[in-house]
């Protein structure tokens, strides 16, 4: 008996894996002592710590549609979960391996260094029936071999069910109407931007060659633009998917402009298969509403140092100030005006701005900001710098003047004031573009301050 005992104990410290997990179409055993963290489009396996600081990270995709070639479907995964994220240029050449229940298998390996941190990322694809399952190993331990190559030979892959009747057709389609309602459009492209007009759209292509807007004809709208939302957004990006490998970019931007107009915006990551190569980019589509009728505006970027980055450029906020359309009779009522009053604050660790405006016309404003310098082994020395103002502000359109009461000084802003959903949830904001001294357009976005 107390031979069998440690025979058993031996088994089980050298396999030293539980039950199988399932997840997906996927079902593996997890590493003795590793956390497993599962999400809804993903399972995040870490090894557990050890005195060395090594890491060993297994990372389990949800499935996805295939491309109905093995080779592509790792290639568009290596581009989405290596390239993009650990900025690693090269795609290596796929190394086949043994299948899998049915499933064709792709492997690369690739070396990378992210802020000082090295690593080797090793990606394996799984593709049949139409779809395509990643596995991403990112680690800088090699005695981790020989604990992976268990998890892999305990992986099984099931094959996916088939339908018994195709899905039936969305009924809420929008149709585009024909041409014809282009020149109710009225904007001012950005800076360098191009402009050409067809029959069929209006094109405006930044100068970075990465960014490209186009103003589409109208549609016959339901009234409610998050309902027409989706049916829109995919007829401009016929033949795109939301790209699986870039799940969390969705944002979506609603307001009302100046004028009365109501708009939605809704960007998210998407890719594309042409002639077996993954097209990866960011889109997004713009409805606003005018009687029974939607505008459609649409737009895609490259990467986050495209010029419609928000984040980093105005060229968008440039062309929103300047869009209004021929044909809409306003409300007479400055939604801008009613919304404005009240505390907004932006803001980190190192500083903080805020703008308190009354509805009386006064304003205030604060600033805060602090830098940190080492003055020794074990000492920071941190200064913080504050700044303080008041003064009147008036707002026209979506002109905003503040009038500073000590020097008299006037700061022209153009506003935006919507609310966004990023991250799982809304927030309220401010966007006031303005420019440099040399004459460089940024915008300062606050958040409203809830008391």
């Amino acid at each position: 008996m107390k031979k069998i005992f440690l025979l058993l104990l031996l088994a089980a410290t050298i396999t030293g894996f539980a039950q199988k997990t399932v997840f997906d179409i996927a079902s593996f055993k997890i590493p003795g002592g590793w956390k497993k963290e599962q999400k809804t489009d993903l399972v995040i396996l870490n090894a557990p710590e050890n005195k060395s600081h090594t890491f060993c990270i297994i990372t389990v995709y949800k499935s996805i549609g295939g491309t109905g070639e093995a080779l592509a479907d790792f290639q568009a995964a290596w581009k989405g979960l290596v390239a993009d994220r650990l900025s690693v240029t090269e795609t290596p050449a796929a190394e086949k391996g043994d299948p899998v229940n049915g499933w064709s298998t792709n492997t690369g390996t690739a070396a990378f260094s992210i802020q000082g941190t090295n690593g080797v990322a090793v990606l394996t694809t799984f593709s049949g029936y139409n779809k395509a399952m990643s596995i991403l190993v990112i680690t800088n331990d090699p005695a981790s071999q020989q604990t992976l190559d268990h998890f892999f030979s305990s992986i099984d892959l099931k094959k996916p069910a088939v339908p018994k009747t195709a899905p039936a057709p969305a009924s809420n389609t929008v149709a585009i109407v024909t041409p014809g309602s282009l020149s109710d459009y009225i904007f001012t492209a950005p800076p360098g931007w191009a402009t050409a007009k067809s029959a069929s759209e209006i094109t405006l292509s930044g100068p970075d060659k990465q960014s490209t807007l186009s103003l589409l004809p109208m549609a016959a709208g339901s009234g409610n633009l998050e309902t027409d939302m989706p049916s829109i957004f995919w007829q401009v990006f016929d033949g795109f998917e939301k790209d699986p490998y870039n799940p969390d970019h969705h944002i979506i931007t609603k307001g009302v402009s100046p004028q009365g107009w109501n708009y939605r915006k809704e960007e998210m990551g998407i890719r594309k298969m042409v002639n077996g190569n993954s097209i990866q980019v960011y889109g997004f589509v713009m409805l606003v509403q005018l009687g029974n009728e939607v505008a459609i505006i649409a737009g895609s970027f490259a990467n986050s140092g495209s010029l419609l980055w928000e984040t980093t450029n105005a060229d968008w906020q440039l062309f929103f100030h300047s869009l209004s359309f021929k044909n809409y009779k306003g409300t007479g009522v400055n939604p801008l005006q009613q919304s404005l009053p009240g505390k907004w604050f932006t803001g980190s660790y190192s500083g903080i701005l805020t703008y308190t405006f009354a509805a009386n016309g006064h304003y205030a404003s604060g600033a805060a900001f602090s830098t940190t310098r080492e003055v020794s082994a074990y000492q920071l020395l941190e200064k913080t710098t504050s700044f303080v103002g008041d003064g009147t502000y008036t707002l026209k359109g979506n002109i905003l003047t503040l009038t500073n009461a000590g020097t008299k000084k006037t700061v022209v802003s153009q506003l935006r004031i919507y609310d966004q959903f990023q991250y799982g949830g809304w927030t309220h904001h401010i966007g006031m573009l303005s420019k440099t001294a040399e004459g460089k357009p940024y915008e300062v976005t606050l958040v409203i301050q809830k008391d």
